[in-house]
């Protein structure tokens, strides 16, 4: 038997999405906002809805990241199926950056 799913399982394999522009995974650039998992029935998998936002509104690599995201989540196991909502509402802002890059980038 496997062990259930978390959020931090979700958000550890987001991690394997890189802003190709800044080269950093788009959980440390504080991206996610939100994991929520739904469960009706365990054994047939888990919903997962998956709230956050880009740099900027216009980003370039924006359809690329999201492809990327969707692509990720939907392939870990236990993951039904996958809700992306994209919000700009906070905006995205230095200040959401984990405090390793903040090192990293000297901020």
């Amino acid at each position: 038997m496997s062990a259930p799913l978390a959020e931090e399982t979700i958000r550890d394999s987001l991690r394997e999405v890189i802003d190709p522009e800044i080269g950093i995974n788009i959980v440390d650039l504080g991206l996610i906002y939100e994991i929520e998992l739904a469960t009706d029935d365990e054994a047939d998998g888990h919903d997962v809805s998956v709230t956050m936002t880009l740099t900027t509104p216009g980003c370039p690599a924006g359809p690329q990241i999201l492809q990327q995201v969707k692509q990720v989540v939907e392939a870990v196991p236990g993951v039904r199926s996958m809700d992306l909502d994209l919000t700009f509402s906070p905006l995205w802002n230095e200040e959401m950056l984990s405090e390793d890059v903040r090192w990293i980038l000297g901020r």
